[in-house]
């Protein structure tokens, strides 16, 4: 059984239709990519899994349950956990109490010491900087705190919106490290990425969004070989 299946998805704003029968799958212990230009409904799709928009049509099963219908609590609670776009950090909090908000659910507040330490020894620059109102830090330390807070509420998949915007090169690198390695410790990831060559080259499969369709969907490296990728997307 897949992790998260997605079947036939349509999602409106207002009369606006932002997806369109969009359907897709992510197994047990993939990273699994999804790619495409700006506005083509990337984020909106994650917002639908996550509760945050109800699909009009289709279906969204997660462990075999429904969750189409659950408010984004109730999701959490599941082990779905999204790292939005901007990563919504609290400024004027110290990294640490970042972090300990991310355990917050009932579900991860048992093991929050343990869960804390584990991310100190992924992430060791967050335990130099515990102390460090969130304001204080680099965009590159930011994201990678989001991500702490994220993996903070034991996820059994882990959404991730656009996490290297605006992120200089050295930083993205050090980024899809520690993606190999999250993935690497057994937790499931979905990521949404501008950087097609990226996103593709780490995924184990990805899927291409044009105008809120699926277009293609292939392993990782088949898509980055597809003449039309990289056309469309790598600039050859």
């Amino acid at each position: 059984m897949s992790l998260l299946v997605v079947e036939k998805v349509d999602v409106f704003y207002k009369d606006a239709q932002a997806l369109r029968q969009v359907s897709l799958r992510v197994e047990e212990g993939e990273l699994v990519s999804i790619v495409g230009a700006n506005g083509v409904g990337k984020s909106t799709l994650l917002k639908a899994i996550s509760g945050l928009l109800h699909p009009k049509g289709g279906r969204i099963l997660f462990s075999g349950c429904a969750i189409e219908g659950m408010a984004p609590h109730q999701i959490v609670k599941m082990g779905l956990i999204q790292i939005p776009e901007a990563r919504r950090l609290f400024p004027f909090m110290t990294v640490q109490e970042n972090l300990e908000l991310g355990s917050y659910n009932h579900r991860a507040r048992k093991g929050a010491k343990q869960m804390l330490e584990m991310v100190f020894e992924i992430l060791p620059l967050l335990r130099e900087r515990k102390g460090q109102l969130v304001r204080s830090l680099s965009g590159g330390e930011q994201q990678m705190l989001a991500i702490g807070r994220g993996l903070m509420a034991r996820p059994r998949l882990l959404m991730l919106d656009e996490p290297s915007l605006g992120l200089a090169p050295l930083v993205v690198n050090e980024l899809f490290a520690l993606l190999a390695r999250i993935q690497a410790e057994g937790v499931t990831i979905l990521l949404v990425e501008q950087d097609v060559r990226r996103a593709l080259k780490a995924a184990d499969r990805g899927y291409v969004l044009e105008r809120g369709e699926v277009m293609m969907e292939g392993k990782g490296q088949q898509l980055l070989d597809d003449p039309a990728i990289k056309v469309a997307y790598l600039g050859m």
